[in-house]
């Protein structure tokens, strides 16, 4: 999970931001689907 998370963050930061908006649905999607993963982490 980790992994998937750094890769979305990268490809986060070479993104237009006109098409960040498509990364904040993934990680709400993953948020979602993996609450007790994110409850327990603050650098996210």
């Amino acid at each position: 999970m980790d992994d998937l998370l750094k890769g979305l963050r990268f490809a986060l930061h070479r993104t237009p931001l006109s098409e960040a908006g498509e990364f904040e649905v993934v990680e709400a999607t993953l948020r979602a689907k993996v609450p007790e993963y994110f409850s327990s982490r603050t650098d996210l």
